[in-house]
């Protein structure tokens, strides 16, 4: 694979940005007290990552080989999901970078390595949010609400009073 469909590829991208923050979550859990440049640098190279993707990555569809039931866990990357995506790496980068500065009075009081742990984590769970296709815990496969919808409406408006009680 050429470095040019690598870095073309929205989901090369954002797999080494996660890839970034998870190694960021394991060394914070790690190091409680930790002081150093490591963390901050790993949750900014995952943001810029993401910015990247966001800006120049296409668009696409994925599954993560894990199963609920019979649902699996699919994301996709469409040009609303990447504006979002790209705010939430926008917003990372500053974060990212300006948070040492607020955690140095409180390197006593605070475990700062569960601080930056958490902090990947939210970076994670917020992308995840905007690149979701499923929502498992909301619908069953096979019944999405817009024909729930449909079925409703179509008995509000006949004329046969037992369509109403279907």
């Amino acid at each position: 694979m050429s470095l040019s469909l690598l870095l073309a590829n929205f989901g090369s991208l954002s797999a080494l940005a996660l890839a970034l923050w998870s190694t960021a979550v394991a060394i914070g859990a790690i190091q409680r007290r930790s002081t150093s440049a490591v963390l901050p640098a790993l949750l900014v190279g995952g943001s810029v990552l993401l910015l990247l993707a966001a800006c120049v990555g296409s668009g696409g569809s994925w599954h993560v080989p894990l199963y609920l039931a019979d649902a699996r866990f699919d994301f996709v990357s469409d040009p609303l999901a990447r504006w979002f995506v790209g705010i939430i790496a926008l917003i990372g980068i500053p974060v990212a970078v300006f948070a040492p500065g607020y955690l140095a009075h409180h390197t006593l009081k605070l475990s700062t390595g569960h601080v930056w742990a958490g902090l990947a984590l939210l970076f994670a769970s917020m992308v995840g949010v905007v690149l979701a296709a499923n929502a498992i815990a909301f619908s069953s496969p096979g019944r999405s609400w817009r024909s729930r919808r449909s079925r409703s409406s179509r008995a509000t408006t006949s004329n046969d009073p037992s369509a109403a009680r279907r």
